[in-house]
């Protein structure tokens, strides 16, 4: 494999911000695409910034431009980039990963549900849902309660709905449509399930068939949110090993090199996959301090060819809390009092990222170690605290 001495990362964010801040003390030059300015959260911690739309087509040509071919190697802050761009770049020599292929099917959650439906991946059962006769379908087949999902672009709590009797087709279009351009989303629609617990494994692929993992993390969300991220997790061996091989299925389905997190959920003794990204992940930015290589290091170590770092915690338990962000006048002030709080066993992680007005946004996440989960949630909510709690703005 070609040495590699250039990263470019599709997209300008803390998922690139935090690839960069690895890649550029191994010694190599990172580029970012992405429309934040030159005060991305990627270019503010050095990475060179060129300004473009990730999902034009002409824009991720001018800056595989300049980047360059040789000694290159591309990859992904975010899914919502033209894959097929990607594609024409893999087609004439260039290093990119994960496969656009792949992407492609990830970017659509319809399809990625039939991917491993038909692979045999326990998955909740499910459904398309374009027009009212699929909606009674749905509740005929599924019952009362139902989660109506976008196909495109849904994450951090957009794009989901838990939907009730109350709620009929005329609601769900409502909630749907773009107020911009009148459109409604593409849609499907799964069984309500009543999950025990949810849970994420991630890890990466190698050259040479190089598998590293973590061992499973377990999540809880707020508002369809990832809040926390805790390991161990509280799950038993039988579990553990029903985590790890939906793990292995999943990443058996994916061609290319990086970092594969897949998110899951435990149901009466049973694991069962909701979806998977092919990047670093934020149930994986606690491994930031928790561990002996971090998510970032991991992708970084398997798309340049090197041999993947151990996996091990470092510490007994560990725990990472998100940090979300509104329009307040004492944001900054809170910021700013939040660098030098903590135990020593907490670490502040801030994006530099603006607040986004009327929604909580991630700005941030604190992550801790202690002797058990306990502790080290608590010396995390001790810095989270002091940003205040903009779930409840948003309830």
């Amino acid at each position: 494999m070609t040495e590699v001495h250039k990263l470019a990362i599709i997209g300008d964010g803390q998922l690139g911000r935090m690839t960069a801040e690895v890649a550029i003390p191994m010694g190599h030059e990172v580029y970012a695409l992405g429309s934040a300015g030159e005060r991305s959260p990627a270019a503010m911690v050095g990475a060179q910034q060129v300004e473009g739309y990730v999902m034009n087509a002409a824009d991720i040509r001018r800056f595989a431009e300049i980047v360059g071919k040789e000694g290159s190697v591309f990859t992904l802050d975010l899914e919502q980039v033209n894959a097929d761009a990607l594609a024409g770049l893999k087609a004439e020599g260039y290093r990119v990963e994960p496969s656009p292929t792949q992407l492609k099917v990830i970017q659509d959650k319809w399809e990625m549900k039939q991917q491993l439906r038909a692979a045999g991946v326990p998955v909740v059962p499910f459904m398309r849902l374009d027009n009212p006769g699929d909606y009674r379908a749905a509740r005929n087949q599924f019952g009362a309660e139902l989660m109506v999902k976008a196909r495109f672009g849904s994450f951090d709590g957009r794009g989901n709905l838990h939907a009730s009797t109350r709620d009929n087709w005329d609601d769900i279009v409502r909630h749907f449509t773009d107020k911009k351009t009148g459109e409604l989303a593409g849609l499907y629609v799964e069984q309500f399930t009543p999950f025990d617990r949810e849970l994420a494994v991630v890890g990466a692929r190698g050259v040479d068939n190089q598998v590293g993992l973590y061992q499973p993390f377990e999540t809880k969300h707020r508002l369809s949110i990832c809040h926390t991220v805790t390991t161990p997790a509280n799950i038993n061996a039988d579990i553990s090993d029903q985590a790890i091989n939906r793990f292995h299925e999943v990443l058996r389905l994916n061609r290319g090199l990086g970092v594969l997190a897949v998110e899951m959920f435990e149901y009466n003794g049973e694991i069962y996959v909701n979806e998977y990204a092919r990047r670093v992940h934020n149930s994986g930015h606690v491994t930031q301090d928790a561990h002996e290589t971090s998510q970032f290091k991991l992708h970084l170590q398997a798309i340049l060819g090197l041999e993947l770092g151990s996996t091990e915690r470092k510490a007994r338990a560990a725990a990472m809390i998100n940090i979300l962000g509104t329009y307040d006048n004492s944001l900054t002030e809170a910021m700013l009092s939040a660098q030098d709080y903590g135990d020593g066993n907490a670490w502040l992680h801030l994006y530099d990222k603006a607040p986004r007005a009327g929604e909580p946004r991630k700005i941030g996440h604190v992550n801790a170690i202690g002797n058990n989960v306990a502790e080290a949630l608590a010396s995390a909510q001790a810095i989270h605290d002091v940003f205040g709690d903009p779930y409840a703005v948003a309830a």
